[in-house]
């Protein structure tokens, strides 16, 4: 049976790079037990850009981009939250096959 761990954000504005870091090491486990991540941003009006970067960015950095697709569920985000993330996810993303190349 599939394994499914609904991550609740809860706050306006998420935007310390420090919370998001503590978000993202209580998920490691996670991935490990091949998972589903849920993330749910119903109440999250905002996400900074070293928000996303140190959750999302910092997971395609460790764990791969496609594991991170494979794994990862956006619930319930407005669209510039949307964005914000796949912009980071994009970009480590491109860091990382620049440094492979």
């Amino acid at each position: 049976m599939e394994k499914i761990k609904n991550i609740k954000l809860t706050g306006s504005d998420l935007a310390s790079r420090s919370v998001a870091r503590t978000v993202r090491l209580d998920l490691t486990s996670s991935f490990n037990e091949d998972a589903k991540i849920v993330f749910d941003f119903a109440e999250v009006k905002s996400l900074s850009a070293s928000y996303a970067d140190e959750l999302f960015g910092v997971l395609v950095k460790t764990i791969g981009y496609e594991q991170v697709l494979s794994s990862v569920r956006i619930r319930d985000a407005k669209r510039s939250i949307l964005l914000t993330i796949a912009d980071a996810i994009e970009r480590r993303r491109s860091e990382m096959a620049s440094v492979a190349a």
